[in-house]
């Protein structure tokens, strides 16, 4: 065990070395159980990231005290520092245990706020008639009402940390749609941060998909339109991918040979696009179903990378 221990932290501290030097590192030591984590950033925090405090809330789930799995809610400020950190519960209350030297209050309770999805082009409401997402990493509703009509039903994570509640036309299989709100509920509770814009999307993925049972294909393509990630590649890879193409991928036509090509070169040149921006740019007449279709696919064939944000640990009292 010894031995094996040592060898992850070497391997996770070469990781760490190579990693690209422009990520900003967000590092901070538990207060439960005194593990040190430590995850790089993936972009540079805007003005518009921060809210009115001048913070950002990131969440880091981890194994704690007990080796029990716990998520802890991060305060991180403009410059990538933890400024203060708690424990989230299952319960609606969060701990008011006072923190040393920091000047962020913890409340006794957090009211929920509610925020409402956008309606965009591509959702037309026929399959899904409402969708309510209960975060309380985030401690907000995420909504959107299109009807009253249909039959409603819900899903909630592993850790109870999100619930997914959706009103779905009459004849939409329940087993089918229930396998759906299973994989965003638990997708959702694994995210360092989300990017609600992306709810819109994923709403517009599910309306021509949720009449069927999820294939596993398909649960890794939630993951990533979910993921906050950003994807790369590099030109021996944009080499080795039109050099084998045909045995690689086969039953591609032309056009997704083409439209594979241009992912990939995107990728080469902007080493820190999201998954929305790499589609905003090489999109011609794809659906972002289709273009996270390929990307799955150039992941699997390692001819692009998904890099997403995660914590690691570099020390654990437990282990010394």
């Amino acid at each position: 065990m010894l031995l094996k221990t040592i060898f992850y932290r070497l391997n996770l501290r070469g990781l760490i070395l190579n990693i690209d030097s422009r990520r900003h590192k967000v590092e901070y030591m538990c207060n439960k159980c005194g593990k040190l984590r430590v995850m790089f950033a993936l972009y540079d925090l805007k003005t518009e990231d921060l809210d009115s405090k001048g913070y950002v809330e990131i969440t880091d789930i981890h194994n704690c005290v007990g080796s029990k799995l716990t998520p802890i809610t991060l305060y991180v400020d403009a410059s990538y520092s933890v400024r203060s950190q708690f424990p989230i519960e299952v319960e609606e209350t969060k701990t008011t245990e006072p923190l040393l030297g920091l000047d962020i209050p913890l409340p006794k309770k957090v009211k929920i706020g509610n925020r409402e999805i956008e309606k965009i082009k591509g959702f037309r409401g026929k399959s899904i008639r409402s969708i309510k997402i209960n975060d309380k990493l985030r401690q907000t509703n995420f909504f959107l009402d299109v009807s009253n009509k249909g039959y409603e039903l819900s899903s909630t994570s592993k850790m109870s940390l999100i619930t997914v509640s959706m009103r779905i036309k009459k004849n939409i299989a329940e087993k089918n749609a229930k396998k759906w709100l299973e994989i965003i509920a638990s997708t959702i509770e694994t995210r360092i941060m989300l990017d609600e814009t992306m709810l819109s999307h994923l709403l517009v993925y599910l309306e021509g998909k949720i009449k069927e049972k999820p294939e596993e294909n398909e649960k890794i393509e939630v993951e990533l339109l979910l993921s906050n990630s950003h994807i790369i590649s590099n030109e021996s890879l944009l080499t080795n991918f039109k050099e084998n193409r045909s045995k690689t991928f086969p039953d591609w036509t032309k056009a997704e040979y083409s439209y594979a090509t241009k992912i990939i070169q995107n990728c080469c040149t902007s080493k820190h696009n999201t998954l929305w921006e790499v589609y905003e740019t090489v999109k011609d007449k794809q659906t972002f179903a289709e273009f996270l279709s390929l990307v799955r696919e150039l992941r699997k064939q390692e001819v692009i990378e998904v890099e997403k944000m995660e914590f690691f640990t570099l020390s654990d009292p437990q282990t010394k």
